[in-house]
């Protein structure tokens, strides 16, 4: 996910400072900042743990 975060123009990278797996409200964090729905960022969310191994 870094690499993508790292091709985003930087005045869009203000909403994303916040946002951490480790926080509670991350998700939700998360499906504002990308205009995603919640449940959707949820599933990406677990496909890249899968791809992943984490």
């Amino acid at each position: 996910m870094g690499t993508v975060f790292n091709t985003l123009p930087i005045a869009e990278t203000d909403n994303l400072s916040n946002i951490s797996p480790n926080r509670a409200d991350w998700l939700t964090s998360h499906a504002d900042a990308t205009g995603l729905a919640v449940v959707e960022v949820e599933r990406l969310w677990n496909r890249f743990k899968q791809l992943t191994g984490s």
